[in-house]
């Protein structure tokens, strides 16, 4: 794994009610819900990302906890410089088109767009805003207890999503449980 994301601090789960002691709404992540955080710009829906920067804002300020699995974590990280490298590609992509049209414009419309492309680092900032959510998110530690568990559901046929039974999703989905039964009188959105 290059170009590591860093976390607020990883926990173990029998830290869960003391780290997460006041009565605040908590999210909970998975892997899916955090790629999908980070591939907003692809999407083109800019009220999700309004959504996403005022839920940011709700972490940053301490008004909302954010956590996840340590698997969540591992598996961010080994997919972090492809997507970083996808959003460059689009970027790229995005400021050749733009230059065509104003090629096409010609004379100081040209110019007035070129200045425009020139000032686009929306890769860059797309990226700070996943190391702002990683800085404030803590990450659950492994724990012999999430193996088990995961292992009992994967044999019993009784992972999360009936579409696909593996293993990782056993596991995050019991770290997500443990969490929900050491903080049985907070609001928890698993996402």
């Amino acid at each position: 794994m290059t170009d590591l994301i860093i976390s607020k601090g990883s926990i173990n789960y029998k830290e869960i009610p003391y780290i997460f002691s006041e009565n605040k709404p908590i999210i909970f992540w998975d892997t899916c819900s955090l790629l999908y955080f980070n591939s907003i710009v692809d999407r083109r829906a800019y009220r999700e990302y309004e959504w996403d920067l005022k839920l940011l804002d709700l972490i940053k300020s301490g008004d909302v906890y954010s956590t996840t699995s340590y698997i969540v974590y591992y598996e961010y990280n080994k997919h972090h410089t492809n997507l970083k490298n996808i959003d460059e590609e689009r970027e790229s992509d995005l400021k050749s088109i733009m230059q065509q049209y104003g090629k096409i414009l010609g004379g100081q419309d040209e110019a007035d767009l070129q200045k425009g492309i020139d000032t686009l680092h929306l890769s860059a900032h797309m990226e700070s805003l996943v190391r702002l959510l990683w800085s404030n998110t803590y990450i659950i530690d492994e724990d012999v207890s999430f193996l088990q568990k995961a292992h009992n559901r994967v044999l019993a046929g009784m992972a999360p999503s009936s579409e696909k039974q593996q293993y990782k999703d056993c596991y995050i989905w019991e770290t997500f449980l443990t969490l929900c039964d050491c903080l049985t009188n907070k609001g928890i959105a698993y996402l």
